[in-house]
This record gives structure tokens, C-alpha cells and sequence, in this order.
């Protein structure tokens, strides 16, 4: 019901207020309504005449109000298209003005129709105004007049004392009329000038309001007002909110509103505290040294869930007498970059008895392993650096470059058994990982541009502490470790550290594995493609004892390497007796992926192997320092694809898995040029 109550009064001002949804300025909604209040009902009046004259067999007089009746909502309708009001007021007026004369000529009904024309003093000047209205409201009267007291004219035959005093009323109401128009006027102008004065001074309020909120959200401390009831004034700084990470309503209690990050102990003194300000019996730098808030640690909520950690101090100034609306301004800075300085240079000291674990860590790797872990480290970041510098590299293929030189420093870091700085490069790909997956904004790419700079800072610190052990190193067993044969130990320490890591047993053939037979451009390259290789192969090649005993296979894995040197090209071969591909596992991982879901099914197992070199794709159950990331053969195909090459892989399931590098020879590359 209330419903259609509604709808009906919504429609009744359309209609009356010909359909304008906007506001009228002061009085003209008023007249608009009357306009077409009087256009309605004077018409519909004029027509029911119109049928009762003609009913009772007065067609002369019937038809004239049919004809009215007709004009009247002829002007109705003008009035709704052209929004011409004071046109269609001057079109009634006039209608209204003969309908009354010739109602007043003829008498009307038992010699009513003279009465309507008492009426038309209020329409006319309401209409068209003390002017205007008085001039056709004093013509309409001298008309009557003549109708009235003219013999010949007067058809209803009214006696003179009747005539004389229907024209003494009608003056009457004239005058009345007059008055309460020009009363009404004046009240419209001084109304009129209240409102432009008001709309100036909320325009300077506004504008004052507008400073101030300005100087509000720019000042770099949170700035707010209290009651003498500790309640939250209106006016605050953005940084205030910022601070507390929530959205500050007036009114608001203050101790409430710190209430969940401090005890019900420490509300309880900050309301205390506030008291003793307010009664300012206590000198205020007294005061201010036994500010429960002068340094606060706080954990705020924020909108998301996720808690905010922050050191703030508070500081209270009473600006008024208790008895002012808002007596103490409060003041918020914050001090968690400061806090988090002294907690850093405590754990400084903590970090440098971390340098010298490191220290016992590296102390017995060969001299040459590591400078080459810091050539091939540094290569890495500086690469990293390059691409930043590139305006056509951005967004994702910048993170993915960035994910895979994360990966190939970590690789390197394990196989000199850095476990702490292989763990932090492990968390630097998580949060590369998540931006990939959840989306990113430039904001982030910053945030992981700092992360890198201070991977960069801690392999420094571990290069100072390689430069350190190599100083002291020289009588070391292991330091006699050639270049010629520096590759093939690495390999033989990364297979043993794997296996160790595992628990799987395995052993890697590397006599085919002559290092003098690799290019210096292809060293790294070579070396961080066979790390990749031997960590997959125990991810996802070894079985079980149980399964290769059942598969009629040694107990030890093999892993087989060799180089082979033709006139133009190198190509590195490498083969493990593991579980090999399966395709349906390789299936089941791609209809998971949306780029694969839906053709998944119809892939080949060639199709289905080459998937593995995607970025991203891994059939490892979970994420570990060595897999599962789906981010190494990715990498290996890249640095392949960079340097000109091509990789293949076969794989015969349940017996092997092999990876063939093929490159290009410096010569190769010449002659192609030429040619």
C-alpha cells in the first residue's frame, strides 16, 4: 500500500509540476502547481457544465462550455511540451476571463454564473502578478459592471441592490487579493535575498571548509580535537586515520576507539591522564612526562583483516577552557621507522654472528667453486638490473625474468651449501610468485626492486667473507682444484648434496664430461642447466627403493654425462634412469591450467612434453628449496633460446629421462653472418 501511495503522489507532482524534476527556484514551484491546479480543475469543471447544459437542453450555453473546456486543456497540454508558464498563465486568464463573462451575461443556473467571476481576482493576480493581474482584474470588473447595471445586458434580470452589491464584493476581493499578492511578493524578495546570502556564505564556508581539509590531508602528523567527554570532534587529519588504519567517526570515544590495541589497564590511565589535562591543576610538562602514550607499540586491524604493527606518540595540548566545545588537540607521529632503526642495528650484532656460521659453512668449499658462485651470482643481478633499465621490458616478463634469476642464484647459493641465503632468495620467489598469480601494480615491482637490493647486500656481505677464507685457504687439500676439471666437481657435489637432502642414492658418470670442450661464453649456461637437470632428477625422475627393485632396476641411480664438439655446434647430453615422463600425470597437471583445460585431453605425449619447459608447470606435490616452483627447465630453455640454441628431451617411461643442449659454435655464428 504505501507502495502505491507512493507511485500516486509521484504522479500527481509530475503532472501538476508539468513534469520538471528539478528544483524550482523560491516560489515558482508554488505557481507551476497553482497554474495547472487551475488549468485542471477549471476545465474539468467547465466540462461537466458543458454535459449537464447540454443535457437539460441548453445547447447554446452547452456548447460554450464544451468549447472552454476544450481550450482550457488545450492549454493544459502547451503548458507540459513548451514549459512556458507564464504564456499558458496569460492563455487562462483570458480563457477564465470571457468563460466568466458570458456565464455572468447569461446568468447561468438559476443565475449562478455571476458568483464564478468572484474568483477571478485571486487567479489573475497570482498568475500574471499585481500589475498585469490588477489591469485585467479592474477591466473584468468594469465589464461586469456594464453587464450588471445595463437593462439590456443584464438577461438574468438581477435587481440593482443585488448588481450593487456582487460589485462591491468583487471589489472587495480585489482588494484583498492586492494586498495578500503584494504582501506575498515582498516576502518572496526578502526570501529571495536570504537565500543569495545564504548561498554566499555556504560558498565562503565551503571554501573555508575546503582549505582546511586540505591542510588536513597534507600534514604528515595525525591532528584531531577532543571533548571534555574524550569524544572525537569532526575535524581531523587524513594521516589520523591513516595511523589507526580505520575510517574515525565524530563522537567516537577516543579510549574506545584504541581500546583493541591497548588493555583495559591502559585505557583506563590514558581516561585519567586526559582528566588531569582538563583540570590543569598539574603543570603540563609534568604532565607530558607521564603520558601513558607518549611511545606507544599498537597493533591496529586494518580494513582487510590483516594486522598493522606500528610505534606511535601521542602527544595532548589543551587549546581551551574545559568548558570550550573541543579543549584538547591531539597529536599523532609516528615512530615505527625509528623504532625498527634501533631494532636493525640490535640485530646487527645478531647478524654478524650469523656472518660467521656462514663463514663455517663455506671455510671448506674449494677456493675456485667459490669465486665462481660469486661471478655467476653477480652476473645474475647485474642481468637483473639491465632488464630494469629497459623501458620495452615490464610487467610480467620483467617478473619472470626476475623469477628465474631468483631461481638460478638459489641454485647456485644450495650448491655451496648457503642454506640461510638459499632460504631468503626461496621467500623473495614467493612473493614474486604471488604477484604473478594475484596481479600487480608498479607499486609492487618497487617493493621487489628494494628485496633484490638487499639479496644484493647480504651476497656482498657473503663475498667479503669469501675473500676472507680465501686468504686463509691456500694450504686447504681442496684448493688445488683446477679450472679443467672445476665443472665436473661441482656436478659431483651437487649430485652428493641431492642425494644427502633426499635420502635417494645416487651416482653421476661424468667421464664423458670433459670441461676443456665448453666455450668460457657457455660455462655458466652449461653448469646452471646440469644443476637444474640433477635437481629434477630427484624431484620427480628417482623412485623409491621399493619401485626400482620392483622394476628390476639398481638401488643406486645413474645419472650420465657427456660433451660432444662438432665443427659447429656443442651439445651436452644428459640422462637419468628414473621414472622418466608420464604422460597422464603430465595431463591431469595441464587440465588444471586454464590455457590447457579445455584441449588437454587431446594432447599427444610429445605435446604434453614440451609442457614442462613452460613457466609455471610442475607436477611436484609441494614447493621446496630444490622444486616445485615450476620455474627451472623454464629457465634452462630460455638461457638456451637467448644463446642461440635448441633442447630436446626423451623420455621412456618408467626407465629414463634424457636432456640434449645443443649450441652454437662462436665459428658457426661468424659464418652465418657472412653468408
Amino acid at each position: 500500500m504505501n507502495n502505491i501511495a507512493s507511485i500516486a503522489k509521484k504522479g500527481i507532482l509530475n503532472v501538476l509540476s508539468s513534469g520538471i524534476e528539478r528544483d524550482f527556484i523560491v516560489g515558482e514551484r508554488s505557481r507551476v502547481i497553482f497554474l495547472n491546479s487551475v488549468t485542471l480543475a477549471g476545465g474539468a469543471m467547465i466540462a461537466i457544465f458543458a454535459f449537464l447544459n447540454l443535457a437539460v437542453g441548453n445547447i447554446p450555453l452547452g456548447a460554450i462550455c464544451a468549447a472552454s473546456a476544450f481550450l482550457v486543456f488545450a492549454n493544459f497540454i502547451f503548458i507540459r511540451l513548451t514549459k512556458r508558464f507564464t504564456a499558458g498563465g496569460i492563455i487562462d486568464c483570458a480563457l477564465i476571463f470571457i468563460f466568466y463573462l458570458i456565464l455572468a451575461y447569461t446568468g447561468g443556473e438559476a443565475g449562478s454564473g455571476v458568483l464564478w467571476s468572484m474568483t477571478y481576482p485571486l487567479i489573475a493576480l497570482f498568475l500574471l502578478g499585481p500589475v498585469w493581474g490588477s489591469a485585467i482584474v479592474l477591466v473584468y470588473g468594469a465589464a461586469i459592471s456594464v453587464l450588471l447595471f445595463l437593462p439590456a445586458l443584464n438577461l438574468a434580470r438581477f435587481p440593482p441592490l443585488y448588481s450593487a452589491r456582487v460589485v462591491g464584493t468583487y471589489i472587495f476581493i480585489l482588494v484583498f487579493a492586492l494586498i495578500y499578492e503584494l504582501v506575498r511578493r515582498a516576502a518572496l524578495s526578502r526570501l529571495y535575498k536570504a537565500n543569495d546570502s545564504l548561498s554566499r556564505v555556504s560558498g565562503q564556508l565551503v571554501e573555508k571548509k575546503k582549505e582546511t581539509d586540505d591542510i588536513l590531508s597534507s600534514v604528515l602528523e595525525g591532528i584531531f580535537l577532543l571533548d571534555k567527554d574524550h569524544k572525537l570532534g569532526e575535524a581531523h587529519s587524513k594521516k589520523f586515520e591513516e595511523l589507526l588504519e580505520r575510517e574515525c567517526v565524530v563522537g567516537e570515544d577516543f579510549t574506545a576507539l584504541l581500546s583493541p590495541a591497548l588493555g583495559e589497564r591502559d585505557c583506563t590511565a590514558v581516561e585519567d591522564y586526559l582528566e588531569l589535562l582538563l583540570a590543569g591543576t598539574v603543570n603540563e610538562e609534568l604532565l607530558a612526562e607521564i603520558n601513558p602514550l607518549a611511545e606507544a607499540s599498537l597493533e591496529f586491524a586494518r580494513p582487510d583483516g590483516s594486522p598493522a604493527a606500528k610505534r606511535l606518540r601521542f602527544q595532548f595540548i589543551k587549546v581551551a577552557s574545559g568548558e570550550a566545545t573541543y579543549p584538547i588537540m591531539g597529536v599523532i607521529e609516528d615512530a615505527t621507522g625509528e623504532f625498527e632503526l634501533k631494532r636493525l642495528m640490535e640485530e646487527s650484532e645478531i647478524e654478524h654472528k650469523r656472518s660467521m656460521e656462514s663463514l663455517f659453512q663455506i671455510i671448506h668449499v674449494d677456493p675456485a667453486m667459490m669465486s665462481e658462485f660469486i661471478a655467476d651470482s653477480e652476473a645474475e643481478l647485474e642481468g637483473i638490473n639491465d632488464l630494469m633499465r629497459e623501458e620495452r621490458l615490464s610487467g610480467k616478463p620483467l617478473l619472470e625474468a626476475l623469477y628465474q634469476s631468483m631461481h638460478a642464484v638459489k641454485g647456485n647459493a644450495a650448491l655451496l651449501g648457503l642454506e640461510e641465503f638459499s632460504k631468503k632468495i626461496h621467500a623473495h620467489e614467493d612473493k614474486i610468485k604471488q604477484k604473478l598469480e594475484q596481479g600487480y601494480e608498479w607499486r609492487d615491482i618497487l617493493e621487489l626492486t628494494i628485496g633484490l637490493g638487499d639479496i644484493k647486500r647480504e651476497l656482498d656481505a657473503i663475498k667479503a667473507l669469501i675473500e676472507k677464507v680465501l686468504r686463509f685457504q691456500v694450504a686447504s687439500t681442496k684448493a688445488g682444484v683446477k679450472e679443467g676439471n672445476l665443472l665436473a666437481y661441482s656436478i659431483e657435489k651437487i649430485v652428493k648434496r641431492e642425494s644427502a637432502r633426499t635420502g635417494v642414492p645416487a651416482a653421476a658418470n661424468i667421464e664423458g664430461m670433459v670441461s676443456s670442450k665448453i666455450p668460457d661464453v657457455y660455462r655458466k649456461l652449461v653448469k646452471d642447466a646440469i644443476a637444474q637437470f640433477v635437481r629434477n632428477s630427484f624431484a620427480h625422475g628417482f623412485e623409491s627403493l621399493e619401485t626400482r627393485v620392483a622394476r628390476g632396476k639398481e638401488a643406486e641411480g645413474r645419472i650420465i654425462l657427456s660433451i660432444e664438439r662438432g665443427a659447429k655446434t656443442i651439445s651436452i647430453r644428459y640422462a637419468d634412469d628414473g621414472a622418466g615422463l608420464d604422460p597422464e600425470i603430465l595431463r591431469l597437471r595441464a587440465r588444471a591450467m586454464p590455457e590447457f583445460s579445455e584441449c588437454a585431453d587431446a594432447m599427444t605425449p610429445i605435446d604434453l612434453a614440451k609442457l614442462i619447459f613452460l613457466p609455471g608447470f610442475s607436477t611436484a606435490a609441494d614447493t621446496s628449496l630444490s622444486a616445485g616452483r615450476g620455474v627451472g627447465l623454464a629457465l634452462v630453455k630460455n638461457r638456451v633460446n637467448e644463446a642461440g640454441g635448441k633442447i630436446l628431451v626423451r623420455s621412456a617411461r618408467g626407465r629414463s629421462l634424457e636432456f640434449s643442449i645443443m649450441l652454437p659454435l662462436a665459428e658457426s655464428k661468424h659464418a652465418e653472418a657472412v653468408s
